[in-house]
């Protein structure tokens, strides 16, 4: 699983919860070092959470990339954040699969991430 936020309270809480439920968990700062991390060939990742508003790349452009390209299509892709003002931002218009509104408590992403990792294995 990859995960990338600008604020590291929100990435330690991400690591905490996820690595408690059993996921193995790399983290980054931001859209770049995520895509960096997800087209490294010695990496391999099951779902993707990114944050939005980031620095050097926000989240919704680099899950825009990853869904773009034919090595990370398949991953399930949630975007995390407090600035997503739904209706008026359609996650899915970027690629993602699901959405994720901070403040979150650790039991709403621990839903979100088995919701999304088990609707990819019936896609598969």
């Amino acid at each position: 699983m990859l995960s990338a936020d600008d604020d590291p309270d929100i990435r330690r809480l991400i690591e905490r919860v996820l690595v408690g439920a059993g996921h193995r968990v790399m983290l980054a700062p931001d859209g770049q070092a995520a895509l960096d991390a997800a087209f490294d060939e010695d990496l391999d990742f099951d779902l993707v959470i990114l944050d939005v508003e980031m620095p050097r790349m926000r989240g919704l452009d680099a899950c825009r990339i990853l869904r773009d390209d034919p090595r990370t299509a398949h991953l399930p892709v949630i975007i995390a954040s407090g600035s997503l003002a739904s209706p008026y931002v359609d996650v899915t218009e970027y690629g993602a699969t699901a959405s994720l509104h901070k403040p979150f408590t650790p039991a709403q992403l621990r839903d979100a991430v088995e919701r999304e990792l088990n609707a990819a294995s019936t896609r598969r």
